[in-house]
């Protein structure tokens, strides 16, 4: 008997549950059921029944991505060309290579002076790329064919009326610089070259495409960023051209113990498009020439 009243526990139990399911997909069914009637009732249609009207089959709607892509790519490609450095800009950019090197500040002799030239790490984050349908972004960051050299482009297309597109790069180094006699305040002057080109293209007056570098150097001892410096390239609207720099410099002041410090080296790409047709790239990266690098962490204080 007491079996019987278990069974019976049992299969009541079963049924309340089945019930209880039964009556969570009814209520989810009406739900959606009174959804679409709102819409209805709102004059909102889905996009299959307005296609119909406008007698637009979904073929039609991929051809028209595919086609704007292509000529998106076809632009990008174009300009690339265009913007690439010729052999003779390559050989003047490499004798500046090499009269720079004539100066490493690195070579100086003063017992203030502690100057890095090469790098103790580096690494690129995966590139953050925001990309819907029908639209590209991508990001590539590699070391180069010298020490402390940078590879790095970001590309963004936007997609539809209004879609957004973003893609960000960060490559880093660090540098290990050792420490003076006592705490002192520290000059730390970085210096970089920078070689690359641009291509902005917004599609219409309501469309933007922007490219951004930032160049930055920080300074950390103890666990803790000190002070830092940047520079920022920026560019917006519909143009397309080339950054040309041997020498840039970022400098600024720190305070530090008598211990060795660090000096954190980045430079971050920015791009974004926004809406179909629209194009956004900054590239350090293709065609001979194209680099960022960081020459030389220096540093000065009072004290050895």
């Amino acid at each position: 008997m007491d079996l019987v009243r278990e069974i019976e526990a049992r299969i009541k139990e079963l049924n309340q549950k089945v019930e209880a399911e039964s009556e969570r997909e009814k209520r989810i069914i009406e739900n959606v059921i009174r959804f679409y009637k709102a819409r209805e009732e709102r004059g909102l249609t889905t996009l299959r029944p307005l296609m119909a009207k406008l007698k637009l089959s979904e073929a039609d709607i991929s051809n028209f991505y595919d086609a704007e892509l292509k000529e998106v790519d076809q632009i990008r490609k174009d300009a690339e060309n265009a913007l690439q450095l010729s052999s003779e800009e390559i050989k003047l950019f490499e004798m500046n290579r090499r009269a720079i090197s004539l100066i490493d500040p690195c070579f100086r002799g003063h017992s203030q002076v502690e100057c890095i030239g090469t790098a103790i790490s580096c690494a690129c984050m995966p590139p953050l790329v925001l990309s819907p349908p029908y639209a590209k972004a991508s990001g590539t960051c590699s070391p180069g064919s010298h020490s402390n050299d940078i590879n790095s482009r970001a590309e963004a297309t936007g997609n539809g009326p209004k879609g957004f597109n973003t893609a960000y790069v960060n490559c880093w180094f660090w540098f290990s610089v050792p420490g003076r006699t006592s705490p002192t305040w520290v000059d730390v002057d970085t210096w970089f070259m920078v070689h690359g080109f641009y291509v902005l293209k917004p599609a219409t007056a309501m469309s933007s495409a922007n490219f951004r570098l930032e160049l930055e150097s920080t300074g950390w001892q103890y666990g803790y960023s000190w002070a830092s410096d940047k520079y920022v390239y920026d560019k917006s609207g519909e143009q397309m051209g080339r950054i040309d720099e041997p020498s840039r410099h970022l400098h600024f002041k720190m305070p530090v113990g008598a211990d060795p410090f660090d000096v954190c080296v980045s430079a971050k790409l920015y791009a974004s498009a926004k809406a179909g047709g629209s194009l956004a790239v900054g590239d350090f990266a293709t065609g001979a020439g194209n680099v960022i690098k960081v020459w030389w962490v220096n540093t000065w204080s009072p004290v050895p």
